[in-house]
């Protein structure tokens, strides 16, 4: 069924929904999971410290072929993750930007934490709710002087 599918600059491109839904159907979303750091690391991940809920984020890799994976991470609050090996999946943790609703209560907790967010209307709807857009991920790398 997938004698369509193209891969181009990492990305795969399918000439029916039918061979997209396929190709979703037996490869799934996957889930990266990620290691515990120890309490003291110097290099780490984490959500903001302002984040008190698990956080499912949605991200990608790149297989050996070239195709990306698409998956998503759970982050609980207050626990330090390894950095990934993956560079891509590094990459999509440190740039992810999510959105939520906007609440004023959590716009004085960005602005009092010193954490960069932007209040934008939504396209959608035309402009008539607000959104928070921020990132939820803080990465840690400390450089080790030889």
């Amino acid at each position: 069924m997938q004698n369509n599918v193209q891969t181009i600059n990492g990305v795969t491109w399918f000439d029916s929904l039918e061979e997209r839904n396929a190709f979703l159907k037996q490869n799934g979303r996957h889930e990266f999971a990620l290691e515990e750091a120890a309490k003291n690391a110097k290099q780490y991940l984490k959500l903001l410290d302002v984040i008190e809920e698990k956080t499912q984020i949605d991200v990608y890799s790149k297989l050996d072929s070239g195709t990306l994976l698409y998956g998503y991470v759970v982050l609980e609050p207050k626990k330090k993750y390894k950095i990934p090996e993956d560079k891509v999946l590094l990459e999509a943790l440190r740039n992810k930007t999510i959105q939520k609703r906007y609440d004023s209560t959590m716009e004085e907790i960005l602005k009092g934490a010193k954490i960069p967010y932007e209040v934008k209307k939504c396209n959608s709807c035309g402009g008539r709710i607000q959104k928070l857009f921020y990132k939820p991920v803080i990465v840690v790398e400390t450089e080790t002087k030889k």
